[in-house]
């Protein structure tokens, strides 16, 4: 049985982990030992919700003064993933004074709206998100949709900005 190095956690992991014992009160957070899919579990009461986090550094639009992160999801691993009680974190560091410091931004996405979200990408074996920041807190995903009809709402990710609230209001 291999056991995932608990030692070396990703950074991203445990900043989320942080931010969530600021954010949530009279809950627990664990660190699973082996690489399911679910990166962070939380519990208060009888209630649980893992947690998939994704992390990645910001990089300047060129055409734009905003900034843009990639993320990707695999299908098989977001398919098993999609109906259970469930949340993506997608954090992305954003370069302050110099490069040297960095803003971090989270989206907190529930797994339902994220399957209804991919219905409308047209990918090979990986969902890929190219989340766009603007000065305004305004979060688009900026890749292609199959559905243009819906795609200002499907792309539009603003309301999951620093949406801590949807993780504690599930587990109530």
């Amino acid at each position: 049985m291999t056991i995932k190095n608990f030692w070396s956690l990703e950074p991203g992991e445990c900043i989320v982990a942080e931010e969530l014992n600021k954010k949530l009160n009279d809950c627990q957070i664990f660190f699973p030992l082996h690489d399911t899919g679910t990166d962070l579990l939380i519990t208060k009461g009888k209630k649980h919700i893992g947690i998939q986090v994704k992390e990645l550094r910001s990089y300047k639009n060129r055409n734009r003064i905003s900034e843009n992160s990639f993320h990707q999801i695999s299908k098989n691993k977001f398919k098993s993933l999609e109906t259970v009680d469930f949340f993506y974190v997608f954090v992305t560091y954003i370069p302050k004074d110099g490069e040297r410091k960095f803003e971090k931004k989270f989206l907190i996405v529930p797994s339902t709206e994220l399957a209804e979200r991919v219905k409308a990408k047209d990918q090979g074996e990986k969902y890929f998100f190219y989340f766009d920041f603007d000065q305004k807190n305004v979060v688009t995903d900026i890749r292609k949709s199959k559905k243009p009809t819906k795609e200002k709402e499907l792309t539009n990710y603003s309301k999951f900005l620093n949406a801590w609230h949807l993780i504690e209001n599930a587990l109530i």
